[in-house]
């Protein structure tokens, strides 16, 4: 859970336990003026009162006992409807068919609070436990005191029982269901991720990076900045150590970049050792973005391939104009920065040296 959802939550359980602190004291206060309370309620208010008032703080103060703390609570409220559940049996018939069903009518928000604030299989475990005491306690009270019959009670709770094991039961289905939903999401998200990843750089790869353009592509009338670099003597580092040290050097190469990467972009591995960087914001600092990628390059010595340098080509694309063409643009740029000697970035055409000598002054 993430710190924002995790707040949030804590927050609802804070409230809901301030709302069950006013509910009691307002039963506590309304049945002693009346006459109403009983023995049993006497010696619970207080208590729930004083548990509902500590929660807020003790969730709070302790974040690392908060499920034990939670499961105290719930436990503790459960026992309260189930104890006052038994008494009520023991009392007169008809009161005591009016309070019971006025009771069992509460009882399945314990099973639909156990699995709001926990985990499946612990609200399992809690909202089985509720139902279990449910099915045992309050018959168990009519036969201590020798009213196993007593009128329509008994049939009160045996209905009460069916009704609760399919409210208990469709919660368990619900959640298993959620849980596989989000499990389904979750893995789709991943295969989503690895389609459009490269698995050695962690950056998009091509295809990531043309779901990006076609994005982009379909807001016509902007300009974007397009820089394709590529790493100088890749080949010979290759002959040389090994494919292992090459695929590591793409790696260390990509980390730089993306450290020195601005907001306004995004990189992606296009293929082999090129790499393409999409600026979609302030095209005028295309050629910026791209002499910051080969001086982080090149300010960092590679432990095995040492010194390593990228060429760059860089072009303007403006949306609406085929995407294709600004790419040729761009990497003959590059190759152009190649022959030049490497280790540079090489404008494609005139309307990018425009825009960055307009935003330089």
């Amino acid at each position: 859970m993430d710190g924002m959802l995790q707040q949030r939550r804590g927050t609802v359980v804070a409230l809901l336990f301030f709302c069950g602190l006013g509910i009691v004291l307002a039963l506590w206060m309304l049945e002693t003026r009346l006459g109403l309370i009983t023995a049993l309620d006497q010696a619970a208010y207080p208590a729930l009162a004083l548990m509902c008032a500590a929660m807020p703080p003790l969730l709070r103060w302790l974040p690392h006992r908060r499920t034990r703390l939670e499961m105290a609570a719930y436990g503790a409220i459960a026992i309260y409807f189930l104890a006052k559940l038994s008494d009520t049996m023991l009392g007169p018939q008809q009161q005591a068919l009016y309070t019971a069903a006025s009771l069992l009518q509460w009882l399945p928000f314990l099973y639909v609070a156990a699995f709001v604030f926990f985990e499946r299989r612990t609200a399992l475990l809690a909202g089985g436990t509720v139902f279990a005491m449910l099915a045992v306690l309050p018959l168990a009270a009519l036969a201590w005191a020798g009213r196993p019959d007593d009128g329509a009670v008994p049939m009160l709770l045996v209905n009460a029982c069916a009704v609760h094991f399919l409210i208990l039961a469709s919660l368990s289905m619900i959640s298993t269901l959620n849980a596989r939903y989000e499990d389904a999401r979750l893995q789709a998200r991943k295969l989503e991720s690895a389609a459009t990843t490269d698995l050695l750089t962690g950056l998009a790869n091509r295809r990531g990076l043309e779901q990006l353009l076609l994005g982009v592509a379909a807001r016509p009338g902007r300009n974007i900045g397009l820089v394709m670099l590529d790493v100088d003597h890749f080949k010979l580092v290759n002959d040389r150590f090994g494919h292992l040290v090459g695929d590591d050097l793409l790696v260390h190469l990509a980390q730089r970049m993306r450290q020195a990467l601005p907001d306004h972009a995004r990189v992606g591995r296009w293929g082999g050792e090129e790499f393409l960087i999409v600026v979609l914001e302030d095209c005028s600092s295309t050629l910026d973005v791209a002499e910051r990628m080969r001086q982080a390059v090149a300010a960092k010595v590679h432990p095995v391939a040492g010194y390593v340098t990228i060429s760059a080509g860089a072009a303007l694309w403006q949306t609406g104009q085929p995407v294709a063409a600004a790419l040729r643009r761009a990497d003959a740029a590059l190759y152009e920065a190649k022959s030049r000697g490497r280790n540079r970035v090489v404008p494609a055409d005139a309307a990018l040296l425009a825009e960055h000598a307009g935003a330089a002054a």
